[in-house]
């Protein structure tokens, strides 16, 4: 008898947003299939395929979103039944059968949930979302790049998630915070959104954002501090220059304006646009507030017909 063929579950996150923890949680489910003990690094289902490139081919971590090919849509030459079909044969080597779901986790997902909508139309997509300032700094030593420029991969990636957003059919969105803070009650969401009976979970969360936090401030501290917000006049003159810089290949390097440090040229320069994803560069106590029914889109985007907020400034402009 042929093996029953999952409905796909896509976690959607960036490089250390807590996918890994989150979609061990979810593969807990006794209708959940997943990567185990495979070759690939994380588990992770880009690995385990040659239909798509996988992040390095666009920068890799931290510096992916910066590079526009990275962006894949249903207009995408990948967006065929035939690479679809053939992806699903390749993972299929390596998750248990005749399951509800195959679980699958892959940071350049975030980049590519209408491209992955588009080969598997009942796909089912978890958005993770985590404090920019943490991403940042557990980034960085892998990268070796600035917090400046990692802060500012995470907003470009989010800018073209929350353009994408509209254009997804099933869709719920999860913060690190609030999974935990009440990883029950996230979990009980999830398992709505996909139809699944509740199943508890035996995983240990710990918040693991305070010591990112504890450096961000610690750096601070050690510059005299301008008055914050800035200047009208200093904040369109540090957008102009991003905005130009990072349409050419110096966002991957260290953008210095030689004004404070890091750290206050990014609080500078992207508090105001990460504000309107639910967090603070300068008031670390702010993240998104998950609530209701699954498919409820916090305050995250641009489009009024999710629920979400506009806003009137882009840093990334189209």
């Amino acid at each position: 008898m042929t093996a029953k063929a999952p409905g796909n579950v896509f976690v959607c996150g960036l490089h250390r947003s807590g996918t890994t923890l989150l979609t061990n949680a979810i593969a807990s489910h006794p209708e959940i299939a997943c990567f185990k003990n495979t070759p690939a690094i994380e588990q992770e289902g880009q690995f385990l395929q040659n239909i798509l490139p996988i992040g390095q081919a666009f920068g890799g971590a931290g510096r992916f979103a910066f590079d526009s090919g990275s962006h894949m849509t249903e207009h995408s030459p990948y967006a065929t039944q035939a690479n679809a079909a053939a992806m699903a044969a390749q993972w299929a080597q390596y998750h248990q059968a005749n399951r509800s779901w195959l679980v699958e986790k892959s940071p350049p997902n975030l980049l590519r949930t209408r491209l992955l909508q588009s080969m598997f139309p009942t796909a089912r997509f978890i958005i993770l979302t985590r404090h920019p300032i943490a991403v940042a700094l557990a980034t960085q030593k892998w990268t070796h790049t600035s917090p400046f420029s990692l802060i500012a991969h995470w907003l470009r990636a989010h800018e073209i998630l929350a353009a994408d957003l509209p254009h997804l059919r099933r869709v719920m969105m999860i913060s690190y915070e609030s999974f935990i803070k009440t990883p029950s009650r996230e979990m009980d969401r999830i398992w709505r959104f996909l139809d699944l009976p509740p199943h508890p979970i035996d995983i240990e969360t710990h918040d693991r954002n305070r010591p990112y936090f504890d450096r961000w401030l610690h750096a601070l501290s050690q510059v005299a501090a301008p008055a914050l917000p800035p200047q009208r006049s200093v904040w369109q003159s540090l957008c102009k220059k991003l905005a130009f810089s990072t349409a050419n290949a110096a966002a991957l390097k260290r953008l210095q304006f030689g004004r404070y440090s890091d750290t206050y040229d990014a609080i500078m320069a992207f508090d105001r646009l990460i504000r309107a994803h639910g967090y603070s560069l300068s008031d670390l106590s702010l993240s998104p507030v998950n609530g209701g029914e699954p498919a409820a889109f916090p305050a995250f985007g641009t489009n009024e017909k999710t629920g979400m907020k506009t806003r009137s400034h882009a840093l990334f402009p189209s």
